[in-house]
């Protein structure tokens, strides 16, 4: 699957790989220089001192950063965990299908239909994260098939905190949604085994223990949302544009644009929930819970619920799922496994003929889907090699001469500089002044787009050579305009990007951009004519050996000044090695930092520094996660010797 990639040797950048490899260089940038910033972003997003990475997946990015540092390539670090994703959906699907009893055969048909599947190939395309969330689904449902295949012992606490942990330290999203999952399986199991107060015991075990694992998850959650405000993740305005819907159009949901189930999925799904239905007192138990509960989720993620009105009602809904879209991959892995689980149990009573259809068809889906993936992949490789570059241009700024030298620069092992030269203006998780909040709420893009009044007129000035009433198409698009300009996106765009250097070829060619505008400027070549900025105000960032960020620059008059850096409640400032009170500088609607900067040379260090009790919280996390690590070890020993005494005996 990830062979086009490589013919192609195009690193693929689709509309979420900038914000993720943002992430992954900053770990990676830590790592290498033994500079730890847990919070504060240092390196990543235009190095502004967010936090991000202690919000999103803290543990995965470290592992990222970690990869990145041996390969220094972002090709190899593209394709290592392009065929990771793959591999562990794989492999987890055949164990789950194992577990529930199917054969090998069609484990291994049902583990390559959901590898094969758009909502895990999405990864390798458009970076989609929820891809790793449904890449590790079927591990954490290998929890539920105990609740109800061994009742006597429904709950094994390590395993399932573990899983639980480890998603959690991924994607939280997907760890919610891994959670309601299993919650038929918990009652069903609760009323099936004769151990019940066990069962409960152990499950508040399960759930302490990942309590420990994941500390540093919700207790950053709690430090930073608790200090102040933060601006939540992108909402579509449009919500039900992102529901899923049956399709023959694609062999497979497809990975670019996955609205549509495809024509594989929408018959497998389909097949699944009639066989169920007309055959539900010869279904076991556990096909039917897998069954009802992938068609409820898959019911929940359709355009047949009102998702536009419900986000209108909870906001908070719609920042946090974004797409409920995303709910499919907890249908997609209970509908593919029960269909396994199907097809295993009834092919045993059909004649030859039958039993070579089903594996016709199992054959003939594999290769369909196998092919729309590929093919999507190979689409998004191409876009490396055509003048775009990039497979989504979404919110994107290019700082570089020209699509050739980002090409080439994404393709070397000047890895940050490849992230100077490609920003996104991502505005999640930014600081908001709590005298912003009402601001943001009531000017953002969701409010004012189901708030807009559209005139309707038949001036021929606004309509040109329309007759009769019409929409007001010139009102109309001045409040398209509206909508752009309170964008959070546009607002970090102006305040943040638009101040990033601008380099020229000559600098460029020196092999270092940074150090060359600096000796020419020594010569009086002035910065603009250098950098070929948009301003002739220039910063210079560093990050310090305690993990401080500093800003330079060069005023050329005294007086207050906006920052291409932000600062949350929790951030400690210092200008001109004097340190700041809250009431001597201000911020931006997305926190940027506004300080009175005097004539000459300046200097601003900001260093996020965390509530005591959290250190307590990462200690904790880190003992828990030792224990675990000799837990397993010690149980992995134990079963060796076992093996060893059964095979002498």
């Amino acid at each position: 699957m990830v062979a086009p990639q490589l013919w192609n040797h195009s690193v693929i950048l689709g509309i979420d790989s900038i914000f993720h490899l943002n992430r992954f260089y900053d770990s990676y940038q830590q790592i290498r220089h033994h500079v730890w910033s847990y919070f504060q972003m240092d390196y990543g997003f235009q190095r502004t001192g967010r936090v991000v990475n202690a919000l999103y997946g803290p543990l995965f990015s470290y592992a990222a950063g970690y990869l990145l540092l041996w390969t220094r390539s972002w090709l190899a670090l593209e394709v290592i965990l392009g065929w990771l994703v793959l591999f562990i959906a794989g492999c987890g699907m055949y164990v789950l299908t194992r577990k529930t009893g199917v054969r090998r055969l069609w484990a291994t048909t049902a583990g390559l239909v959901y590898m094969l599947s758009g909502w895990v190939a999405a990864w390798l395309t458009t970076q989609e994260f929820t891809a790793w969330g449904a890449a590790l689904m079927p591990i954490i449902l290998l929890a539920g098939v105990r609740m109800l295949e061994h009742p006597e012992r429904p709950v094994r606490v390590v395993p399932l905190a573990l899983i639980m942990a480890i998603v959690l330290q991924t994607h939280v999203l997907s760890a919610v949604l891994g959670t309601l999952a299993l919650v038929p399986f918990v009652v069903i199991g609760l009323y099936r085994t004769p151990r019940k107060w066990r069962m409960v015991l152990n499950l508040l075990l399960a759930v302490g223990m990942t309590l420990v694992l994941t500390a540093n998850v919700w207790g950053a959650m709690l430090e930073v949302y608790t200090s102040g405000h933060v601006l939540a993740p992108y909402a579509p305005n449009n919500v039900s544009t992102y529901t899923v819907a049956p399709s023959f159009a694609n062999y497979a949901r497809g990975t670019i644009d996955g609205t549509g189930l495809g024509l594989v999925m929408t018959l497998l799904f389909g097949a699944q929930i009639i066989t169920v239905c007309t055959r539900w007192r010869s279904t076991r138990v556990l096909n039917r819970t897998f069954t009802v509960t992938g068609a409820v989720f898959l019911l929940i993620s359709s355009r047949l619920v009102p998702w536009n009105a419900i986000v209108a009602h909870w906001s908070g809904l719609g920042n946090f799922l974004q797409f409920p879209s995303r709910l499919l991959v907890v249908a997609a892995t209970m509908l593919v496994a029960g269909a396994a689980m199907t097809v295993g149990d009834g092919t045993w009573c059909l004649g030859h003929t039958g039993r070579l259809c089903c594996r016709a068809a199992g054959v003939m889906a594999v290769g369909l889907l196998g092919l729309q993936t590929v093919a999507d992949v190979q689409h998004s490789a191409e876009s490396w090699n055509n003048p775009q570059v990039l497979q989504s241009q979404s919110s994107i700024t290019m700082n570089a001469p020209d699509v050739a030298t980002i090409r080439e620069t994404f393709a070397g092992h000047h890895l940050g500089r490849a992230l100077q030269m490609v920003a996104k203006a991502t505005p999640d998780y930014l600081p908001v002044p709590a005298a912003s909040v009402r601001w943001l709420h009531d000017n953002s893009q969701s409010v004012l787009y189901h708030q807009q009044r559209v005139a309707v007129t038949n001036d021929p000035d606004a309509n040109e050579g329309a007759v009769g009433g019409r929409i007001n198409s010139k009102l109309y698009k001045q409040q398209q305009v509206a909508l752009d300009d309170a964008s959070p996106y546009n607002i970090y765009y102006a305040q943040i990007i638009a101040n990033m250097p601008q380099y020229s070829y000559a600098a460029y060619a020196s092999g270092d951009p940074e150090q060359y505008a600096r000796d020419e400027a020594k010569k009086g070549v002035t910065v603009t004519d250098v950098a070929g900025m948009t301003k002739t105000t220039r910063y210079h960032k560093a990050t310090l050996p305690n993990g401080a960020l500093a800003t330079s620059w060069m005023a050329t008059e005294s007086g207050a000044v906006q920052l291409p850096v932000v600062a949350y409640p929790h951030t400690q400032l210092w200008l001109n090695g004097q340190r700041l009170r809250r009431s001597e500088y201000s911020r931006t609607d997305i926190g940027a930092v506004i300080v009175y900067a005097r004539k000459g040379a300046n200097q601003l260090v900001q260093r996020y520094v965390p509530d005591s009790w959290f250190n307590t919280l990462t200690q904790i996390v880190v003992i828990g996660w030792l224990s675990v690590a000799l837990y397993v070890a010690a149980d992995a020993i134990l079963r060796v010797r076992r093996w060893h005494v059964d095979q002498r005996g």
